[in-house]
């Protein structure tokens, strides 16, 4: 794909080494820089290897660590490094790809990381603040196993069901069904909720939530998904026995006496 081109990760990984080599504290914050745009284009040129099957609130989410764990919620393998290896008829080595990747903690934990020195510091801060040489080249290091390696994936299969509310897809995987109990229509205009029944051979969207049932007259109630909050009143559609959602904070460690 030509546009993946225009996320040279190299380009950015030697612009910031050269940077933290100078080492003044200026040069410091704009290897910060090129570092983010390297977990950028790290990313993004992920995405784009799959542009024309995944969501659009994942290709639209422009900070790259929100999108890798928007990604992970579809893709169990979005975050991890992939390895190919091709043999000769006789079993013989012909080829050994792999493609490079941060796991999604460590990725979230660099990128926020490399933004806090982006800014100026706080009025509290500011005659102790310093930007670490040292943890500066420490996560370039880290960043540099991304820059070699092959773009190589193992492309799930991507569905899609109508949204009721708006008529555009709803995009889904069946990792994202088996560990979700809702999806929301990802058209930014809609943003309908809609709860994931498992139904044993097959998964069923619905609008209404079914895990309720009557203390009265032990009925099921089902309810609209987007209604399930605190204060929401409502009634049992058998007996018209009245119900009402109430927060409530619970802990599960005792407090000190």
């Amino acid at each position: 794909m030509k546009t993946l081109r225009r996320y040279d990760k190299e380009f950015h990984f030697n612009n910031a080494k050269a940077l933290i080599e100078t080492g003044d504290s200026q040069q410091l914050r704009y290897a910060c820089l090129e570092m983010r745009m390297l977990i950028e284009a790290h990313v993004y040129q992920r995405l784009l290897s799959e542009v024309d099957e995944l969501p659009k609130s994942i290709i639209n989410t422009w900070q790259a660590n929100k999108a890798v764990r928007l990604h992970c919620e579809f893709d169990r393998y979005a975050d991890m490094d992939m390895h190919l290896e091709i043999k000769n008829p006789d079993g013989s080595d012909l080829f050994d790809i792999s493609y490079h990747n941060l796991k999604k903690s460590e990725l979230n934990k660099i990128y926020n990381a490399l933004g806090s020195y982006l800014h100026l510091p706080m009025p509290e801060k500011l005659e102790s603040y310093v930007i670490e040489k040292e943890s500066i080249s420490d996560m370039l290091s880290k960043l540099e196993r991304v820059v070699s390696g092959n773009l190589i994936i193992n492309k799930v299969k991507y569905e899609a069901i109508e949204c009721s509310g708006c008529g555009k897809p709803i995009v889904f995987t069946q990792y994202y069904l088996e560990t979700h109990n809702s999806i929301t229509c990802q058209n930014d205009n809609c943003k309908l909720e809609y709860a994931i029944h498992d139904k044993g051979e097959s998964v069923e969207l619905s609008l209404d939530y079914r895990g309720f049932s009557c203390h009265v007259c032990h009925n099921e109630i089902s309810l609209p998904y987007s209604k399930i909050a605190d204060g929401f009143n409502f009634q049992c559609g058998s007996c018209s026995t009245d119900f009402k959602f109430e927060l409530q904070i619970r802990t599960e460690t005792p407090y000190p006496e």
